[in-house]
């Protein structure tokens, strides 16, 4: 009888260790340890985070459960759609006006995104912990570029100057406003370090 016992605990051990050997979120965790462990700066590591994060989100609300089986060419392209169409600009966190919350990112955040995934695919496959890359034959989206209106030198000048520098919340302002210019920070960059 105890060697039923036994028996049944190697049986669920091999099943738990099946499912943890198909499981993105075990997968990520090793690819993220091997680039900890390779001395990646904690920037980047909270990069790879953020984009493991965004992928899984488009998975969660597609139903498809975060399997390494279930992850293909097909899988990726969807991805790839939905960061167009469908996904929110700025997240809730950002201080952004609501006109700027738009739908679908653009073609170069698209790629950085796709390519995090790709190139943690690319590492898993290296190691022959999976079988095959799913997004080895995927594509970048074209960016057919737009023409940015930019300020004159008046204008900026003018819009640096606005804030009155002798009230607090304007002089903040107005340092958030050098920061952007001079650092040359998007908005929500420059809004995480103020």
């Amino acid at each position: 009888m105890s060697g039923d016992k036994r028996k049944g605990r190697v049986v669920k051990n091999e099943r738990t260790s099946e499912r943890l050997r198909y499981s993105l979120d075990y997968l990520f965790d090793y690819y993220y340890q091997a680039k900890k462990s390779e001395g990646r700066a904690v920037n980047t590591l909270k990069t790879y985070e953020q984009n493991y994060g965004y992928f899984c989100e488009f998975l969660d609300m597609r139903g498809i459960i975060k399997d390494i089986r279930n992850i293909t060419i097909e899988t990726g392209r969807e991805y790839i759609i939905w960061l167009r169409d469908e996904k929110p600009r700025f997240s809730e966190k950002c201080n952004v006006p609501e006109s700027a919350r738009t739908v679908g990112l653009l073609p170069k955040s698209i790629n950085t995104r796709v390519k995090n995934m790709k190139t943690m695919f690319k590492f898993l496959k290296d190691e022959d912990v999976i079988e095959a890359d799913p997004f080895v034959y995927l594509k970048n989206v074209q960016d057919i570029g737009r023409d940015i209106d930019v300020l004159t030198a008046d204008e900026l000048s003018r819009l640096i100057h606005a804030p009155n520098q002798r009230k607090y919340n304007e002089f903040r302002d107005y340092v958030v406003l050098n920061l952007l210019v001079d650092g040359m920070f998007r908005v929500d960059e420059a809004l995480f370090n103020v």
